[in-house]
């Protein structure tokens, strides 16, 4: 009975420290992702760009590990800075590291390991590789260096309902606590009953208050999620970054065909072929038969 009593007793609160915290997490999160869309967007926006400029110029790609360290060293220079920056020499060797981790150039190093993918003959799954590119940045799957993405915006999508079915509980197991009290009223005696109805009254006003708490940080929640969301930018970054390695690939593999896509280019000649000689002998042999046709048709004439 203690424990359901501290529950009905501090579960306002308990909501109320809850529903802080998330709002600092939620805004927190959403200000990081503003700055990774920032970064990535960046990042794709200029890959795209330095590729069109190559394209129109014609010139193929004869060495792709040069030709990718070249365009990557180009484009991290319009890349946002995303390290801290230091006076002294401990603070620059701290910068060094962080621009390999978290920093400016975390994508081109990510993007450079994905080589192999850009070289195979045979078109990768460009949202794939795009997506171990991202997980490799830490700014990109956590906030605050530990705590992941993904599963904090899941945890805070679903609070709203956690909050309303808490306060909701918190109304039941008021109820439930405050009910014996009716039991102790003597019917014999109400003038003693007063003190015990206010005590039944108040612990189920108390009661009815988690569930109108739990309502209003259910609408605040809700709210704050509408006002700063997560999933529409980060889907936004993956499709402009998706795009750019596609583009990448295609840059490398211009118009050549892969070994399937040969295979299947051959079949289709030699089909074409065949076709073509069939139609020419029909057409041959359709001539051959008009001719005969008209060889025999004078003789005809003359034996009658």
């Amino acid at each position: 009975m203690l424990a359901i009593e501290l529950f009905k007793s501090y579960l306002i609160e308990v909501m109320a420290v809850t529903c802080l915290i998330a709002l600092f997490l939620r805004v927190v999160a959403y200000r990081t992702n503003r700055s990774n869309q920032a970064y990535f967007n960046a990042f794709a926006f200029s890959v795209i760009r330095h590729v069109e400029e190559e394209e129109a110029k014609n010139e193929p790609v004869e060495d792709v590990d040069v030709w990718l360290e070249n365009m990557l060293d180009s484009v991290k220079e319009h890349l946002p800075d995303r390290s801290l920056r230091f006076k002294n020499s401990i603070g620059s060797r701290s910068e060094r590291l962080t621009e390999y981790t978290n920093g400016k150039l975390s994508v081109v190093m990510a993007m450079k390991q994905q080589s192999d993918a850009l070289k195979s003959p045979y078109p990768p799954n460009f949202m794939e590789v795009a997506d171990r590119v991202l997980d490799q940045d830490k700014k990109w799957r956590s906030i605050l260096g530990f705590m992941p993405v993904d599963a904090l915006n899941r945890g805070l999508d679903v609070l709203p309902n956690l909050f309303v079915i808490g306060g909701i509980l918190g109304t039941f197991v008021g109820i439930t606590i405050s009910l014996p009290l009716i039991g102790a009223i003597d019917i014999t005696k109400l003038a003693e009953a007063g003190p015990i109805l206010n005590q039944f009254v108040a612990g189920v006003a108390l009661s009815m208050n988690t569930s109108i708490a739990g309502i209003v940080f259910c609408v605040i929640m809700t709210l704050v999620t509408a006002l700063f969301p997560l999933n529409a930018s980060r889907d936004e970054v993956a499709k402009n970054f998706e795009r750019a390695v596609e583009v990448m690939w295609y840059r490398i593999h211009g118009t050549k065909l892969s070994p399937a896509e040969q295979k299947i280019t051959m079949a289709l000649e030699k089909m074409t072929q065949e076709m073509s000689r069939l139609l020419t002998s029909i057409s041959e042999e359709l001539k051959k038969q008009n001719q005969d046709n008209n060889d025999s048709t004078p003789r005809l004439r003359k034996g009658a």
